[in-house]
């Protein structure tokens, strides 16, 4: 895989490049914001590496420009941060995936399998929902033909669930496919991302397409 890095710490770099460079992936880095932003939207890359904190820009404000720049690499965060919180503000500006500092190579590499694995899985297909059409390649959401603006990771959560259509998919599931990892909070995160998905659909909590089945997880069904 490319993987650009986006870090100014030496130390961190050094250790990221070796891990990554002996398993065989070709590495790019970039010493601040501005930097990060232009390689990542001049360049193409498979992966993109963003430390949290930045000189002249923040890592959540280079997020930010990549994904509104329409470039849809996954991100992934490396964050000394262990608020819900800030996690969940990380997960909003577009970013795919977060991994706590200090972590270890393994971990890193375990992470980063995960999106060499999926590669472009399911990128031409469309999916939909009653009235409801998602289309992967594009990343749209329409309801009844008219686009509904959602942000990446809730456009994975609800084609995760249309993709799965009339089964139950638990918590445990949905965080390992959609966030990519085997996420250590509580996931009640999941019921933020599944309430702002709604209000934007303006479904509400007890209608069959977009279900929530207690102590297990969701479903999502035709009407």
């Amino acid at each position: 895989m490319n993987i650009l890095i986006i870090d100014d710490q030496p130390k961190s770099v050094n250790f990221l490049r070796l891990g990554l460079e002996d398993e065989g992936h070709f590495v790019h880095t970039a010493e601040d914001g501005r930097e990060g932003v232009l390689r990542a939207t001049t360049r193409n890359y498979d992966l993109i590496l963003i430390s949290w904190i930045l000189p002249s820009v923040s890592g959540m404000e280079v997020c930010q420009a990549i994904r509104v720049s329409d470039i849809h690499t996954p991100i992934i965060f490396l964050t000394a941060k262990d608020y819900l919180e800030d996690t969940i503000i990380g997960l909003e500006c577009g970013a795919n995936d977060y991994i706590k500092k200090p972590f270890t190579r393994g971990e890193l590499l375990s992470r980063i399998m995960v999106y060499e694995k999926k590669g472009q899985k399911n990128s031409e297909r469309e999916y939909s929902l009653s009235d409801i059409t998602i289309k992967m390649s594009s990343y749209k959401v329409l309801k009844a033909d008219r686009e509904i603006t959602l942000t990446r990771k809730e456009f994975l959560l609800l084609a995760y669930l249309v993709r799965h259509k009339g089964e139950v998919c638990s918590r445990v599931d949905i965080i390992r496919e959609v966030w990519g990892t085997d996420y250590e909070y509580d996931t009640s995160i999941i019921d933020v991302f599944m309430s702002n998905i709604r209000k934007k659909l303006r479904v509400n909590a007890d209608d069959k397409r977009l279900r929530t089945v207690r102590g297990i997880g969701f479903i999502a069904d035709e009407i």
